[in-house]
């Protein structure tokens, strides 16, 4: 069984069958995984999320890119990415408890032109 913290807010996902999909226990946000199943790599992409979160977005690029050695065709690991070109983080809102994405980062470029954001829709499932 693998278990992967939440983008979100940190806490544990555990996924126990082949679905690609999970919920957090904590904050309920679903999530993609990524699609690696080397324990090693799965410990890379925990330490980067925590890097993400706590908005250290080139150290977590970084690690994006040598998980992008490892599995060249998961969109996910190419989404996380973009993340961390706009400096997205979620932060929780204090009247309604739910986590809105918020860019920390701006550029004058469109995401859709974004060489990562595209190869999210060429490897992504339906």
């Amino acid at each position: 069984m693998q278990t992967f913290k939440c983008k979100i807010c940190g806490g544990s996902l555990t996924v126990t069958s082949k679905s690609r999909v999970a919920v957090c226990d904590y904050c309920g946000s679903k999530q993609i995984l990524p699609l690696f199943s080397d324990e090693s790599a799965q410990l890379l992409y925990d330490r980067e999320n925590s890097y993400l979160r706590q908005n250290e977005y080139d150290k977590a690029e970084t690690i994006f890119n040598q998980l992008l050695a490892l599995c060249p065709e998961d969109p996910e690991i190419y989404w996380d990415i973009v993340l961390c070109k706009y400096g997205v983080t979620f932060v929780q809102d204090p009247k309604t408890g739910k986590y809105i994405p918020t860019c920390n980062r701006t550029h004058y470029e469109s995401i859709l032109n974004d060489r990562n954001y595209q190869k999210v829709l060429q490897y992504a499932d339906d």
